[in-house]
C-alpha cells in the first residue's frame, strides 16, 4: 500500500511537471510570436556570435529564411564595419553588462541603421550572449521629416 500512494504520488508530480512544461511551451510560443509582431529586426545570439533567435524583420531586411539565419553568426548576417572590432556593441554589451548602441552601416546593402547591443542572462544572472535591435535609420528619417 505504501508503494502503491508512493507510486501515486510520482505520477501526480510528474503529471504537474508535465503540465507545468506544456504552459511555459505556450508562453515561449506567444513571446516569440509578439517578437515576430515588431517591425525592427532583433536577433539573439550566444557568446560565441552564434545566432539563436531572429524575427521576421531581421530575416527580411537579411533576405535570409529563419533556418538558415540560425546556422549563422550574427557577423555573417549583418557585415558590417564594427563586426569583428572593438566597436561592437554586442560584443561591448556582453563584456559590460550594460547596453550599448550605435549607428553604422550594413555593407551588402549601404543601409545606415542604429542598433543596440543589449546583455542576455541566464537564470543564475551570468551572461550568456547579447539581443540585438536594429533600427533603419530610413525610418526614422520618414517619421521625422
Amino acid at each position: 500500500a505504501a508503494q502503491e500512494e508512493e507510486l501515486r504520488q510520482n505520477m501526480e508530480e510528474m503529471q504537474a511537471t508535465q503540465e507545468e512544461m506544456a504552459r511555459t511551451k505556450r508562453e515561449t510560443e506567444k513571446l516569440l510570436r509578439n517578437l515576430d509582431e515588431i517591425s525592427n529586426p532583433i536577433i539573439t545570439m550566444d557568446t560565441d556570435f552564434n545566432i539563436t533567435y531572429i524575427n521576421d524583420a531581421g530575416c527580411k531586411i537579411a533576405k535570409v529564411s529563419k533556418a538558415d539565419a540560425l546556422k549563422m553568426k550574427c557577423y555573417d548576417l549583418w557585415k558590417n564595419p564594427h563586426c569583428h572590432t572593438d566597436k561592437c556593441r554586442c560584443a561591448m554589451a556582453m563584456k559590460t553588462g550594460k547596453s550599448e548602441t550605435a549607428k553604422t552601416v550594413i555593407e551588402a546593402t549601404g543601409t545606415e541603421i542604429i542598433y543596440t547591443g543589449t546583455p542576455n542572462y541566464d537564470e543564475d544572472g551570468n551572461i550568456i550572449g547579447a539581443i540585438e535591435e536594429i533600427i533603419l535609420v530610413e525610418k526614422i528619417k520618414d517619421k521625422v521629416c
